[in-house]
């Protein structure tokens, strides 16, 4: 793949085309990934060099519809190492957060989505790790797993940090000058509008060490409607600023090392194994695919009323704000 001046991407293709469509089909999942303007797209055909062999047979092949099977991986493989080498990242990123900081100035606000019809999200759940003994059958539990990340399980895994892709937020600290202590439950107030009646929101909270490991401390799983408690639902009045506290979140137990940054992510609550939220404001269970609709979350980071996460420290809840 080669990226011009102008932003024409031109994608060279490891098939033959014989009227099939590959030479279409291939360059759209590489864009779809790349974020590209299909515009701006151009495809051409590779040659019998051992770099377009079928990444699985290790032959030059076209045939058996084994061409999508084989090379779809290969081309959104290759799509987000392009972004992450050539895009100037957004705000709505890990490569570019937001901050904590205990005495950090007034900013603008940030904004993400809560799509129902967005599945990028299910995306991530479905790919293979790196790590995986066997492929996973249909209908056994997704390889990222937000729901078991939400309980501490693989608490290594940075999935949920980073492929947001316009549907979460993610802030971090500076380095530690020393080792924290930290023993209870964080508590996260998130100054916020919101534009639809409900939508459902998780905060993760991760240690990231100075080897780039990220280690899973926390989390709490918010939908709106019920924010005032389960028996008090109240629809949000759509663009009046609130509070919403996440107030339930895990008890850990943790050294965070010197050195080593928080990590705060805030996000849709979207997953394989959680019920899918149409943010309409009625019961889930009542809502039809034509109820849904997508809410924007807007994050507010100034005023008397900030969005602030408060840490279990030392008996204590020392604060740290969040800043653009």
């Amino acid at each position: 793949m080669q990226i011009g001046p102008d932003g024409t991407v031109t994608i060279t293709v490891n098939r033959l085309e014989f009227g099939q469509g590959i030479q279409t089909a291939l360059p759209m999942i590489l864009a779809d990934e790349l974020d590209a303007d299909w515009s701006r797209v151009r495809s051409q055909l590779g040659t019998n060099d051992a770099a377009y062999a079928d990444p699985l047979w290790g032959l030059h092949l076209t045939g058996g519809s084994n061409s999508i099977k084989h090379s779809y991986m290969q081309y959104r493989e290759l799509g987000a190492r392009a972004q992450a080498l050539a895009a100037a990242p957004g705000p709505n990123d890990v490569f570019h957060s937001g901050w904590l900081a205990t005495d950090a100035a007034e900013s603008s606000p940030y904004r993400f989505v809560c799509d129902p019809h967005d599945e990028a999200l299910l995306d991530v759940e479905r790919l293979e790790r790196a790590d995986a003994a066997e492929p996973v059958p249909p209908g056994s539990r997704p390889f990222n797993s937000l729901f078991l990340a939400l309980s501490g399980e693989e608490p290594t895994t940075q999935a949920h940090a980073t492929h947001l892709r316009g549907h979460g937020l993610v802030y971090h600290s500076a380095p530690l000058g020393e080792p924290w202590a930290l023993a209870g439950t964080p508590v996260l107030e998130l100054r916020c509008t919101v534009d639809q009646p409900d939508a459902d929101l998780v905060m993760l909270l991760y240690e990231v060490r100075t080897d780039g490991q990220a280690i899973f401390l926390s989390s709490d799983l918010m939908r709106l409607l019920y924010r005032h408690g389960p028996d008090a639902p109240a629809p949000v009045t759509p663009g009046e600023p609130m509070t919403v506290t996440f107030g339930a979140a895990r008890f850990f137990a943790r050294t965070l090392a010197r050195h080593s940054r928080l990590r705060l992510v805030v996000r849709h609550a979207m997953g394989l194994d959680l019920q899918r939220n149409g943010n309409s404001g009625q019961p889930v269970h009542e809502e039809t695919v034509g109820d849904r609709r997508v809410a924007t979350v807007t994050v507010i980071h100034d005023g008397p009323a900030r969005s602030r996460l408060l840490l279990p420290l030392a008996a204590t809840h020392p604060t740290v704000t969040m800043t653009a």
